[in-house]
């Protein structure tokens, strides 16, 4: 069982690696990025034909098997404290949540400055995306984290709003007020 855990959660873009990264490194943490956990395990087996996604919704959550990840990170890092970045569902925080204690935080950004980080992100084969095509992208996998449910998450009991909207500075420093105890009640956070 890990000794602690600092979750971070939101939609695609929003900084959630970046900030984890950040955080990991100030605080002399692990980082564990949760689909690049995924991605490393399948690639072992000899399945990196299939993205992590998709492998994870239609093998272990077609089974119902919602927070397999969560439970194979927990196990495989017992007695550590991490910074967790990339749960998708509420089911996979709870069963972190579970394995030990935890500060949630869930990012937020607007549409637009998710869509110009998705932008900047580099491609498969270094091919340039257009507007357009990020753009569908983006949506279409927001409206797949959507439906996953994490637009939940916030509601959650504990959850941390906090907004990463143009300083990811300023965000680093409202999580590590979460931490300190010194940021208040859980709930929306009006920081930009």
């Amino acid at each position: 069982m890990a000794s602690h855990a600092i979750i971070i959660c939101g939609y695609p873009a929003v900084g959630k690696t970046t900030l984890g990264g950040a955080l990991a490194q100030l605080l002399g943490l692990e980082h564990v990025e949760m689909s690049a956990m995924v991605r490393a395990s399948l690639e072992s087996q000899g399945a990196s034909e299939m993205a992590n996604a998709e492998y994870v919704q239609s093998v272990l959550w077609h089974h119902g098997e919602f927070g397999a990840v969560a439970e194979l990170l927990m196990r495989t890092r017992p007695n550590e404290q991490l910074v967790i970045t990339g749960p998708r569902r509420p089911e996979e925080i709870e069963v972190l949540r579970a394995c030990a204690p935890s500060t949630l935080i869930y990012l937020t950004a607007s549409f637009r400055t998710r869509l110009k980080r998705a932008a900047r992100r580099p491609t498969r084969g270094g091919v340039a995306r257009s507007q357009v095509d990020v753009a569908f992208r983006q949506s279409k996998r927001e409206q797949q984290e959507s439906a996953w449910g994490m637009d939940r998450i916030p509601q959650m009991h504990d959850c941390h709003v906090v907004v990463n909207e143009d300083s990811p500075g300023r965000a680093v420093s409202r999580i590590l007020m979460i931490l300190s105890g010194d940021a208040g009640q859980p709930g929306n956070d009006q920081s930009g």
